[in-house]
């Protein structure tokens, strides 16, 4: 995994693929975040957001994440935009500047969330998920999931498998709460019809 930036690292990398956002004022890490390194930057214009990928660090997987945002904005998903990116000229790796959107973290805010309105979050982000799915576009899937299955329930079960166990593998969850979830979401996944 690619060594972390220093915050003026993190703060020049800002100034130059984002020009527009001013100058900056401070940079900090956002520490708990996994799949990337994670900047929050302060200028005089607000704060954003500075996404350095950690683990898919290849261009074609930025391009992904920047048309995907694109497609689900068209199709009127709420979300942050990606104002700003590089391929790798700057670092070496890609790197992406995104809006901030104000509130809590999900982490933090879900152990304070009661049983029925996690049901209710969770349904209404499984819906928004659905939603999503649902968009055409130039580009599907996932960079690092090959759709070599025979229909989408079928590739929705490989890749349940795939981050299933990436997520086993950093110990994110017990093991009992993702055997759960996992095998609720397998049957969910048997109830599609092959033909979505």
């Amino acid at each position: 995994m690619p060594a972390l930036v220093s915050a003026s690292l993190a703060a020049a990398l800002f100034q130059k693929a984002c020009p527009s956002g001013g100058a900056v004022a401070s940079a900090v890490r956002v520490p708990q975040a996994l799949s990337h390194e994670v900047w929050f930057v302060d200028t005089a214009t607000g704060r954003y957001v500075l996404k350095i990928p950690r683990v898919h660090t290849g261009p074609a997987c930025l391009r992904n994440a920047v048309a995907a945002q694109r497609l689900a904005a068209c199709a009127g998903m709420p979300g942050p935009r990606i104002l700003a990116w590089d391929e790798g000229a700057l670092l070496g790796r890609p790197l992406y500047v995104q809006e901030l959107l104000r509130g809590q973290d999900a982490e933090t805010a879900w152990g304070a969330t009661s049983p029925p309105a996690r049901v209710r979050f969770s349904d209404s982000f499984g819906q928004a998920v659905a939603r999503v799915h649902s968009i055409v576009g130039p580009r599907v899937g996932s960079a690092d999931v090959a759709v070599t299955a025979p229909s989408w329930p079928a590739h929705l079960q490989s890749y349940l498998s795939h981050i299933a166990e990436r997520i086993q593998r950093l110990s994110l969850l017990p093991a009992a709460t993702l055997g759960a979830a996992v095998g609720r979401m397998r049957n969910g996944i048997a109830d599609l019809s092959g033909d979505v």
